[in-house]
């Protein structure tokens, strides 16, 4: 007939199959009490959900026109008068019922048009595609079930599904098995990707389908961000999978699961790429207060949530994310110990003077150009690490010990500071180049030496005879001006002997003269320097 069809027929987001015939007609379900006449060759049922005033001495029937006609046509016989429902589209698309009914404004009442109390279980039929869609979106807390297992969908159903998952919570179990998808490694990367943050999912069946490693990526990828996926229906033993760590995932969410049970007392979100943290992690008061240690790190985090009811914390880990401040809730927590913020953007910290448990602080790199004083005024502080922050007044060498002592040297340098104009001056080069004759030049100029003609000796103006320097010769230099300047000279032999010794008194923050004699062929060593 021009009406038949032989998929699900939707008129108040539930299923309902078609009768046989107008005399083998049966009432599917006793709630369903009024009639709704298709042709002479089907009918179904009229859910009461439409309005008790509505249906009260209705009957609603299809007008069958044999002919050409693109609208499928209802009309109402009820006490009021009649009132016709014209369907736009072709006379098959019956999902646009509800459409048709949502824009009439002579049915009272059509909020009421919902999701089925009785089913539980969303269904699939391809001719309803549009309808299965809204379906999903319509979030009616009785749809748990998402079933497509058999259903061949092809790549363009999938991605209208996909997409209406990313507006759907309530959905908790998803059934892609057995052949589910006509183009498994093409649809269900897009499904995994509609899940990455889906709030309501908590199993999986994927059996029966032929899985490549794009789809088992994409899959890895999905248990990695989902924190609450905690079942999944495959046929791979992920305990034994060595290539994708999904298995590994799925165990670290069944670990989550306990925590919300309040099986354990600490929460492991680390290594996740999550940009938020779940809701039902952050809601229960009770089990926040009960933990001792919370790690986020390693995560694209770029707002720190907050931490007034962490009462017993002990441990906070917040590193390697994406964050340009640390909320203030963290200086609040008084049993707080460690405290790890490294690979952050921060550039200053919240108050932290009142954590008076906190023993180590890490704020390594990072943004800091320099030491917040909140951090001198931590009493049991004995850990800091500043090291990868641009701190303009703090020498590496000094900032990278991060004991007690460096804690000392910040708090005796608070008080105050005294610039020392001190340096080291560095002599080196090859033997006899005029190393030492400089440097006595350069402090002495009455005691210059002069060179004689006598190979590897020297003769001061004294007319000493001088040897070539053995070892290192140390001699201080101090230059006087508006701002004395004190030189601790070291003067390095250039035998061959010692070149080898050189190297264990190299320091990077020093000046260096290197002395070489032109007239020879390798510029008495230069290169080597």
């Amino acid at each position: 007939t021009d009406f038949s069809y032989t998929g699900i027929l939707n008129l108040n987001e539930r299923l309902m199959h078609p009768a046989q015939d107008v005399e083998g007609a049966s009432i599917l379900d006793s709630s369903l009490h009024e009639s709704f006449d298709l042709d002479s060759y089907e009918r179904t049922i009229l859910p009461p959900s439409l309005s008790p005033e509505l249906l009260s001495q209705s009957n609603w029937s299809r007008r069958t026109k044999k002919s050409n006609s693109k609208r499928a046509s209802f009309r109402s016989h009820n006490t009021s008068g009649s009132v016709d429902l014209n369907l736009p589209g072709e006379e098959n698309e019956l999902f646009t019922f509800t459409e048709a009914l949502s824009n009439t404004d002579k049915l009272n009442e059509l909020s009421r048009i919902g999701l089925s109390s009785s089913a539980d279980k969303i269904g699939y039929s391809q001719e309803n595609t549009n309808q299965f869609v809204l379906r999903i979106k319509a979030n009616n807390a009785t749809y748990q079930t998402l079933a497509l297992k058999g259903q061949q969908l092809d790549l363009k159903s999938t991605k209208a599904i996909a997409e209406a998952l990313k507006y759907n919570t309530t959905i908790t179990h998803i059934d892609a098995s057995n052949g589910a998808f006509k183009q498994p490694e093409k649809s269900l990367p897009l499904m995994f990707a509609a899940l990455l943050n889906h709030c309501s999912v908590r199993s999986l069946n994927v059996s029966k389908t032929l899985l490549g490693n794009r789809t088992l990526r994409s899959l890895e990828d999905l248990f990695r961000s989902n924190l609450l996926l905690i079942d999944v229906q495959i046929d791979i033993d992920l305990e034994e999978d060595t290539v994708f760590r999904t298995g590994q995932y799925l165990l670290l969410n069944q670990r989550l699961e306990k925590f919300l049970k309040g099986e354990l007392r600490t929460l492991d979100i680390s290594n996740r790429l999550i940009k938020d943290i779940p809701a039902v992690y952050w809601s229960n008061q009770q089990l926040l207060s009960s933990l001792l240690l919370v790690n986020l790190s390693q995560n694209c985090l770029q707002i720190c949530p907050e931490f007034t009811t962490f009462t017993n914390l002990e441990a906070l880990d917040v590193s390697e994310n994406q964050l340009t401040s640390l909320s203030s809730s963290i200086g609040s927590l008084p049993n707080l110990k460690i405290l790890k913020a490294h690979g952050n953007k921060l550039s200053n910290l919240p108050d932290l003077k009142g954590l008076t448990c906190l023993t180590t602080l890490d704020i390594s790199q990072n943004q800091f150009s320099v030491i917040p004083e909140c951090i001198l005024m931590i009493k049991n502080l004995t850990n800091l690490r500043v090291l990868g922050n641009p701190l303009r007044d703090i020498p590496k060498r000094i900032a990278e010990r991060g004991d007690k002592e460096f804690i000392s040297f910040l708090k005796e340098r608070s008080r105050g500071v005294e610039t020392v104009y001190r340096t080291k001056l560095m002599f080196v080069g090859s033997a006899n180049v005029g190393k030492t004759t400089m440097l006595s030049a350069l402090i002495d100029k009455k005691n210059r030496l002069t060179v004689r003609k006598d190979k590897g000796s020297r003769r001061g103006l004294d007319g000493v005879i001088k040897n070539p320097s053995d070892g290192i010769q140390v001699r201080n230099w101090k230059i006087k001006g508006d701002s004395s300047v004190e030189f601790s000279a070291w003067d390095f032999s250039g035998k061959p002997i010692y070149s080898y010794t050189h190297q264990f008194f190299i320091f990077s923050h020093a000046i260096y003269l290197v002395v070489f004699d032109l007239t020879k062929k390798d510029f008495s060593g230069i290169i080597y320097w």
